[in-house]
């Protein structure tokens, strides 16, 4: 039985296209509660008296770097242990701390729940993406790895959306708390509705699960982390135990996906790729709302609406268009699967540069409508190729060092580097410094367009190599 009949024939991938919108529907409820934050920046800025530099590592870096961080032993959690348990607890932790947000009395408290929601939503991604992969064969696999990268448009949409609404008519803090709630009602569903697929079956691999070795790490970690405990109460040796823990992660699968990534290098420039596209998409995200404000009047209830639909649908289509072309393209030659994402970059930056520099509200965000669908074009193909570029039992942990590359650089980079040049600018440009700092992000679609060119150019003897390791 091929690939395709495994997908379509068994008992094992039945339901899978419930599964995949159960999935996408914790995707959406993880950028929701995400990006509430990016709404109302102005609010938070004028209440603990913060610059824009602070602001944008609290939207940015607060969040990516301890999200980038966690995502790493929890993808190794997801490899090994019960995913849908892994996501329903995740689920949990980050809507309890997206409601702490809106009960900080200080920024400290609000940076510590903001960390809080990172910690959460680094368990989600990467066992879901991993999941999708045992249901779905190679060929049909970057839809529903679309459809999942789905999620973030269609959270931000509705982030954006409640958000601005909710904190318009009772104050930011509000905001927090009620998309917050909802959340805990959605792990529940997640433990009800959804089951755990057989791992390596649509791919026609043999799961071997290395019980000893599980059990090793597990051993080694609980070791490490009750001496990390213990050190920053005692004995001072916090950088020694540190080091175990980082030892046994290796040890355990990492510095087997690093050797991977060196020896099949398409994926290491997918994955810059990848991170340099989310420095533009955070970035943007992240000051949209202060930019529409400072230069032209516009208040967050106003201009949160607009934003919202402009990325969720926007985005949600760039989406699956990307994911739809690569599938039908990728099966003539699989370059395409990457030629197609530099062809849409090279659409975007002109047209964003175009639209910062526009003097009219409603000119700048017709300009932008095509660069919010262009922009996230290699979201689908990219996780749908790291999944196939690797081994079995390294696909969740290779799905959380994509995001952690993608929140590190993405995430923690974009709206810091805005925020840093708005405020370098600030003294000679006033208020329009920050239409200009986000022209900057151009910078980074040129360079995914180059990193992606050089990954489709290793593509096909990296993908004949992968699938010849697997059979």
């Amino acid at each position: 039985m091929d690939t395709a009949d495994r997908t379509t024939m068994s008992p094992e991938t039945a339901g899978r296209w419930t599964i995949v919108v159960l999935l996408l529907a914790v995707q959406i409820f993880a950028n929701v509660d995400r990006q509430v934050l990016n709404v109302v920046v102005e609010p938070v800025k004028a209440e603990f008296s913060l610059s824009d530099k602070v602001m944008g590592l609290l939207t940015g870096a607060a969040f990516s770097v301890f999200y980038a961080i966690l995502g790493v032993p929890l993808a190794l959690l997801a490899d090994r242990a019960n995913r849908r348990n892994l996501i329903a607890a995740a689920i949990a932790v980050w809507s309890a701390m997206t409601v702490f947000c809106g009960l900080a009395t200080t920024a400290l408290q609000l940076i510590l729940a903001r960390i809080g929601v990172a910690v959460g939503e680094a368990g989600a991604g990467p066992a879901s993406q991993s999941i999708v992969s045992d249901l779905f064969a190679p060929k049909e696999r970057a839809m529903p790895m679309a459809m999942l990268a789905v999620g973030p448009n269609l959270g931000i949409m509705f982030g954006f959306i409640a958000g601005s609404m909710l904190a318009e008519a009772f104050g930011w803090r509000m905001a927090f708390l009620v998309v917050g709630v909802p959340g805990l009602l959605m792990a529940l569903i997640i433990l009800a509705a959804m089951r755990e697929p057989r791992r390596g079956y649509v791919d026609g691999f043999k799961d071997e699960p290395d019980d000893e070795e599980w059990v090793k790490f597990k051993t080694r970690m609980a070791e490490a982390l009750t001496g990390t405990a213990m050190s920053i109460l005692f004995d001072g040796q916090l950088f020694s135990r540190l080091r175990k823990i980082i030892v046994a992660i290796w040890d355990f699968g990492f510095g087997d996906l690093v050797r991977t990534i060196i020896k099949r290098r398409s994926l290491l420039w997918i994955i810059a790729g990848f991170s340099c596209a989310g420095m533009f998409g955070y970035g943007a995200i992240a000051w949209a709302t202060a930019f529409f404000h400072r230069s032209y009047g516009l208040s967050p209830g106003e201009i949160g609406p607009i934003i919202g639909i402009l990325v969720g649908v926007g985005g949600a289509v760039g989406t699956l268009a990307g994911g739809w072309l690569a599938d039908r393209t990728g099966k003539r030659d699989v370059r395409w699967r990457l030629w197609i994402i530099c062809i849409t970059a090279s659409i975007a930056a002109p047209l964003s540069i175009a639209a910062f520099l526009a003097n009219n509200q409603w000119l700048t965000l017709a300009l932008l409508t095509l660069p919010a669908s262009l922009a996230i074009f290699h979201a689908g193909p990219s996780f749908a190729l790291v999944q196939e570029l690797v081994p079995l039992r390294l696909r969740a942990l290779a799905a959380a060092f994509l995001l952690f590359c993608l929140n590190v650089i993405g995430g923690g980079l974009g709206p810091f580097i805005v925020g840093l040049l708005s405020d370098l600018m600030a003294p000679s440009l006033g208020r329009e410094s920050l239409r200009y700092a986000m022209m900057a992000l151009t910078v980074p679609i040129v360079l995914s367009m180059l990193f992606y060119y050089l990954a489709a150019r290793r593509l096909p003897r990296d993908l004949a190599e992968a699938h010849a390791a697997a059979a």
